[in-house]
This record gives structure tokens, sequence and C-alpha cells, in this order.
């Protein structure tokens, strides 16, 4: 038997039958202003004790809340609580039978009946403030109510999940929800395929152009963001195009004040291609004694111009010794004198690698010493003028492409274009990538090996996967 009475709050405890033990006190606030904003809807179920006191068996949030209320004086302390009254003998049973029995509103009915609220003209604070909740979870319910018809639809034949149909919130364009809809396969449980159609075109705030911009300069300049309600970090970038134009704009200060300090080249890249972002390693400024040679660069630098240093070659005034390097007519000396010499002194040395390469009129580097191969068991000269500096080889290695000129009078060997080039990228380290890259671009810039060539003899060298993309890249528009 039961029956329903009116009893004080202040009469009212905690029944220790009551099932419930976890959650208790989960989200009391919100229970309370609920009651505030529209009573107490249902009475709580409770049974006598020895005393004039009556144990709550089913209902303890809402007591808990209602004790809120009175705390804050919101309402009395013996407000008078609707209660049905039970015997003790089956209060267990029945706290058990009203936990279990409750069935959760469907989230879509929820959503429903906060659209019908806003449409009857209160506002996301108003909701939020009469049902205890934050606004932004009222606009996350209002914005999957304004969900395309199709889409709410599928929600509640299974044929999309909840947090997939959040995803598809981030447009309010129905025929682009829709068309996202249908090329998707049913069932929609991945709410990252729908992001990812509905912001095709947009840019997400991670992008490391995004960073690098910053999205305040990027508003500061008129762009627009589109924040997921759904997820704190899903913010995405409008204009992309605008991304792009800032970092420019900034990378392009950055070159000015570069050059402004005295830098001869600056180039700037946000593509980050392989081999582009490989071959932008960082170069700092050395300083050197001024000698009887001068680079075209010092001359140019100086105010010397190139057709005037053809026109003082042509007159014999000066003698070009290499690509970008010339030597005044008088001096004794030509730029393959040093090589001439370590030949003399390694007879059975090849010249490779930097020295190699200057040979061959493939790069601007003057090595300080002359590199030049042995075998790995040779005996190593000892040191002397001019300076060597010693790579060892196996012998297929020491044997290959070799090359023999006459410098001086003196047979020369030096190791052939290609396998140069491979072995430069071989000793990266040592002779740096840097090097290495301009030998392969001068290579093929001047045609002295086909990339045909170059790849076979990089195979050869064991060095095909290292040189590949950066061959690619130099011939991808050749």
């Amino acid at each position: 038997m039961s029956n329903h009475q009116l009893i004080p709050l202040n009469r009212l405890i905690v029944s220790r039958p009551n099932v419930r033990r976890t959650d208790r006190k989960a989200e009391i606030d919100a229970l309370a202003s609920s009651i505030t904003a529209h009573g107490l809807l249902q009475n709580l179920t409770v049974s006598p004790t020895e005393t004039d006191k009556f144990e709550v068996i089913a209902g303890g949030r809402r007591l808990a809340a209602l004790k809120s209320l009175a705390k804050s004086g919101a309402i009395a302390r013996d407000f008078a609580v609707p209660c049905q009254i039970i015997e003790s003998d089956g209060a267990s049973e029945v706290s058990l039978a009203e936990n279990v029995q409750r069935v959760a509103m469907d989230a879509m009915d929820e959503v429903e009946a906060f659209s019908a609220l806003a449409d009857a003209g209160q506002s996301v604070e108003d909701i939020a403030r009469r049902f205890g909740i934050g606004a932004r979870h009222v606009e996350q319910r209002l914005a999957l109510a304004a969900l395309s018809p199709k889409i709410k639809a599928a929600y509640r034949r299974g044929d999309v999940t909840l947090d997939a149909a959040r995803a598809f919130c981030l447009v309010d364009d129905h025929p682009k929800q829709e068309a996202v809809f249908k090329s998707l396969s049913k069932p929609i449980t991945h709410p990252g395929s729908v992001r990812s159609q509905l912001m095709q075109g947009r840019m997400r705030h991670t992008d490391r152009l995004a960073r690098f911009v910053g999205l305040e300069a990027y508003e500061a300049a008129g762009g627009t963001l589109k924040r997921d309600l759904f997820e704190t970090d899903g913010i995405y970038v409008d204009d992309p195009a605008l991304i792009n134009k800032l970092a420019h704009d900034r990378l392009d200060a950055v070159r000015d004040d570069a050059l402004s300090q005295g830098w001869a080249w600056v180039e700037v890249n946000i593509n980050q291609h392989r081999f582009e972002s490989a071959y932008g390693a960082r170069l700092r400024p050395t300083q050197r004694a001024m000698t009887e040679e001068a680079r075209l660069a010092d001359l140019r630098a100086a105010g010397v111009t190139a057709a005037t240093m053809t026109r003082m070659a042509n007159d014999g005034e000066v003698v070009r010794l290499a690509r970008g390097l010339y030597q005044l007519a008088g001096a004794e000396l030509d730029a393959q004198h040093s090589v001439a010499e370590a030949a003399t002194r390694v007879p059975k040395g090849v010249i490779c690698l930097t020295s190699a390469l200057a040979f061959h009129g493939l790069t601007d580097q003057l090595p300080r010493k002359v590199w030049i191969a042995i075998g790995v068991s040779d005996w190593a000269p000892e040191p002397s003028s001019p300076p060597l500096r010693i790579v060892r080889m196996t012998g297929a290695l020491l044997g290959d492409s070799v090359e023999t000129h006459t410098i001086e009078g003196v047979n020369v060997k030096v190791f052939g274009v290609a396998k140069t080039v491979a072995d430069c990228f071989r000793h990266r380290r040592s002779v740096g990538l840097s090097v290495a890259l301009e030998g392969l671009q001068e290579t093929l810039r001047q045609r002295k090996v086909t990339p045909g060539a170059m790849s076979r003899q990089a195979s050869k060298s064991g060095v095909a996967t290292v040189m590949r993309p950066y061959l690619e890249a130099l011939t991808a528009n050749a």
C-alpha cells in the first residue's frame, strides 16, 4: 500500500536502502535550476522511520537539489515536498525498480524540444538558465535542430550516428549537407569523414601556414573562421588564399631584413618541397684574406660587371681559371696547379669529390685541400704542400670511371662527372649536402651527363635511394 502526502523538507533524509550509490550528486545545480523554473515535476518516494523523519527511497538527487535551494534561501527549510509513502520492507525493491525501468530521452527528441522553446521566443541564455545548463549546450542542441530534415530522419533510422550528425552541423547549407550524406556509405559512423568533405577548400587552424601567420593576424586582415560547436579545437580557415598571402608578406619582410644585413641571396619558399627544403640548408658568411685571385661575385660587388671581366679576359689582362674565378695574367700558377702537384705526390691517387667538381667546372667551391682517393691499404703521403684530404676507397670504387688529363705536363687521374657527383652524395657528410646538390644541379644544367646516366651511376655507387628525390625534382619540368 502507498499514499501521497506533503512532507516538510527538513523531515526528509537520505535512505540507506536507496540502490543508487554512484553519481548521487551529479549535476545537482542544473536540477536545482530546473526545479526553480518548472517546479518539482516528480514526487519523492519515501518510507517512515521510527522517528518523525522519512527516508527518501527514490529521488535522492531531487532531495539534494531541494536542500541546495533551501540552503541558498530560494525555498523555505520546511518547504512542503510531495511524496509517495511506502512501507520500509519493500524500499530497496522500489528503489531498484525506479532506476532500472527509466528510459533516457532520445537525443533528437531533446533537440526538437529545445528548438520548440527557441521558436517560442526564448533566448539561448533564458533556456540555459531555466535548465541550469551552459549556453554552449543549448547552442549545440539548436544546431542539431537546424539540420536538414533528411539528416535527422536518417539519425532516427540508424543511418547516422549522433557524433556524425554533430559533424554535419559545420555548415548550415541543407543541400550541401544532403550531398555529403548521399556520397558517404551507410551507416555513417565516422564524423571525420563528414568534416573532411564539408570543409573541402578550407584549412585547419593547425596547418603550418595558419600557425605561422596566426589567427589574430588573419582575422585582422578580414579573414573569417568556421568553428565547430562540438569540438573545442575544431577551427577552420575560410580563406586559405589570404593565409598564403599573409605568409608570403611575412616571409618577404624576413627576406628584406636579411638582404639589408648584407646577404647577397635570400630565397623564401612556403611549399616545403622535398628537394627545396633539403637544398635550402643554412649558410653562414665567412671572411678570407684577399689574394690575386678574385671571384666574379666579389668583383661585381666592387662595381665590376661581367661584361668588363669578359673584355679583360679577351684582352689578356686576366685569366679565367674556373667558372666565376679569375686571376691576374702575371700570376705564375693556374687553378689546377695544386691538383697537378697532388697527382705528382700520389701517383696512384684519383682526384675526387669537391676537387673533381671544381676541375669539371661544377662548383664555385675552391677547397683549401686537394681531395684525392687512394686504396684502402695504400700508404698515405706525408703532410706537405699542397695539403691533401685523403679518401680511402675499395678497389672497385677506385677504378670506376677514371679519366686521365694533362695539367702542366702531368698526367692527372680524375673521376668522371657522374662518378664525382655520386661520390659527393656518398660522402655528403664530409663535403656537405649543399655541395653535392650544387654539383648535381650544374651537371644537369650544363648537360654534361644525362639524367639516365646519372641514375645508373647512382645505382652503381649505392646512392640511388638518396639521389632519386633530387633527380626527380630537378628533371620534373625538363
